[in-house]
C-alpha cells in the first residue's frame, strides 16, 4: 500500500491535524497529465479543480485501502469505515484503526489497537495480537512483500508471517516501505533521543543508515520508486530523494522544494502507484511525479493515498481520475 502518510513516520508517522477534513469525490473526468513544451511555464494551481462534491466528514484519517472488489476502506482514530455508495459506514466503531493492507488473496488486514483483524469479504477474525509475538503496543504498520509475507510493526518490534510461522525481530520499528525489488525499508530508532535510523532488509542482511547522517539530515523514508530512488522527508517535512550511492554526499541527494510552484515542504504521506509514479500528499493537496511534476492543489490536507482497480487514485480527502482511468 501506500504507505508513509503515509501520519506515521511518514506513510505511517501520525501527523494529527486539528481540523476536520471532508472526504471529497473529484468527478471532473480524465485529467491531461502531459507536460508542457520546454520553456513553457505551467501556472501552479491555486484552488481545487471544478466538480468537487462533498462527502460525509470524519475525523483523524490514518490510512486508506481498496480491496479488489472496489470497496474503499478508511482507518481512523475512531474506527474503521467503509464507503457504501455516497456514505461512510462504520465497521469497527470506537476502535482505533491505524493501518490497512490488502493481502495477495484480496483479504483486508486492519491494525486495530494492539491487534490485526482480517476480513475475507464475509467474516472477521483476529490473526495477530501484540503481547504474543511482539511487546505490547499499537499496530502502526502492515505491509506485504511480493512473496506474500506479511510484516507488522508496532514501534517496539517487528514480526513477519510466511504462511507457516511467525518470525520476530528485536528492533524498534515504526513504519515499513516495500521496494520494487522486494527489499523492506524501515523507519526505526534505538530508544534514545536522536537515535532514529533507516534500515534495509533484503532477506540476507540488514543495512542500517543513521537518519541524522544523511546529507539533508533527519530522513524518514516514505517510498521507493522503480528507478531505485529512495524518497522521504527531511527537516520541516520537506521532500528529498536519495540515489543509493553515498548517504552523506550532497551529490547523491535532491531536495524537491516544489512541484511546478506547488510547495512540497509540508509532506504528510507518499506512495508509488501501479504505474511507478510517485504520489505525494501535503497539507494543501497532492502532486504526482513520473519524471515531471503534476500538482493538484485540492485545498485539503492529503493524509493517505490508495489506488483503485481501474486506475483511479484516492487521496484522503480526495479521489481523482488521471488520464486513462475509468
Amino acid at each position: 500500500m501506500n504507505r508513509l502518510h503515509n501520519t506515521r513516520h511518514l506513510a505511517r508517522v501520525r501527523f494529527v491535524l486539528t481540523f476536520m477534513s471532508a472526504c471529497m469525490l473529484l468527478l471532473f473526468g480524465c485529467l491531461d497529465t502531459t507536460s508542457e513544451p520546454a520553456g513553457t511555464a505551467t501556472p501552479a494551481p491555486t484552488s481545487s479543480p471544478p466538480g468537487w462534491t462533498g462527502k460525509e466528514p470524519f475525523y483523524d484519517l490514518r490510512d486508506l485501502a481498496l480491496t479488489p472488489d472496489g470497496t474503499v476502506w478508511a482507518a481512523t482514530g475512531d474506527g474503521l469505515l467503509r464507503l457504501q455508495g455516497d456514505a461512510w459506514e462504520s465497521v469497527l466503531e470506537g476502535k482505533e484503526a491505524n493501518a490497512l493492507a490488502v493481502g495477495p488473496d484480496g483479504s483486508l488486514l486492519v491494525g486495530v489497537g494492539g491487534q490485526v483483524q482480517r476480513f475475507d469479504g464475509a467474516s472477521w477474525e483476529t490473526v495477530f495480537t501484540c503481547g504474543e509475538y511482539l511487546p505490547r503496543g499499537k499496530v502502526l504498520d502492515i505491509e506485504f512483500t511480493p512473496d506474500g509475507v506479511v510484516w507488522i510493526a508496532n514501534g517496539f518490534g517487528l514480526a513477519s508471517f510466511d504462511g507457516q510461522g511467525w518470525t520476530t525481530y528485536d528492533r524498534l520499528i515504526n513504519s515499513l516501505v516495500v521496494a520494487p525489488d522486494g527489499a523492506l525499508w524501515m523507519n526505526g530508532w534505538e530508544g534514545t533521543r536522536d537515535s532514529f535510523y533507516i534500515a534495509r532488509f533484503d532477506w540476507q542482511r540488514w543495512t542500517t543508515y543513521r537518519g541524522a547522517d544523511s546529507y539533508p539530515g533527519g530522513l524518514l523514508v516514505g517510498a521507493v520508486t522503480p528507478d531505485g530512488l529512495l524518497w522521504g522527508t527531511v527537516g520541516e517535512r520537506r521532500l528529498a530523494s536519495f540515489d543509493g550511492l553515498s548517504w552523506g554526499d550532497e551529490e547523491s541527494w535532491t531536495v524537491h522544494p516544489s512541484a511546478d510552484g506547488f510547495a512540497l515542504d509540508e509532506v504528510l504521506t507518499m506512495a508509488v502507484g501501479p504505474d511507478g509514479a510517485l504520489w505525494v500528499g501535503t497539507t494543501s493537496g497532492a502532486a504526482r511525479f513520473d519524471g515531471t511534476w503534476t500538482p493538484y492543489a485540492t485545498g485539503h490536507a492529503v493524509r493517505a493515498i490508495a489506488f483503485g482497480p481501474e486506475g483511479e487514485v484516492w487521496l484522503g480527502t480526495t479521489v481523482i481520475h488521471p488520464a486513462g482511468a475509468k
